[in-house]
């Protein structure tokens, strides 16, 4: 279990919800080598509305509805310490509605690096 004050490298699976479900209108996103999907995201019992965290995912099957996935979840400078480890859910979220679920296998803290040089470990 990982304290979670900072940045995170996560790995796991990534379910989109479809748009019946109140997903992504436009269904899974289609990231390619130039840029990653980014957006908000929570824990639970975090909620949208109570310190959200900034997420980018990467290496996921554009498109699929399913995907093994990696990612990098920054807290916000204000957020209180939480706890996350492998079978925790990350909420992904497009303001404050959920448009996917990311379950995590593997947790790693993030040493500080510059936003414009951040990537996950090899």
């Amino acid at each position: 279990m990982v304290e979670f004050t900072g940045s995170l490298a996560l790995r796991g699976t990534i379910v989109w919800f479809t748009p019946d479900q109140g997903g992504r209108v436009s269904g899974p996103p289609l990231p390619d080598y130039d840029y990653d999907y980014t957006a908000t995201a929570y824990v639970p019992p975090r909620t949208a509305d109570n310190l959200q965290a900034g997420i980018a995912l990467s290496r996921f099957a554009p498109g699929a509805w399913r995907s093994p996935a990696e990612g990098l979840l920054a807290a916000s400078p204000d957020a209180r310490a939480q706890h996350i480890s492998p079978g925790s859910i990350v909420v992904i979220t497009e303001g404050t509605r959920p448009v996917g679920l990311f379950t995590i296998a593997e947790v790693e803290p993030v040493a500080a690096i510059p936003l414009t040089t951040a990537a996950l470990p090899a």
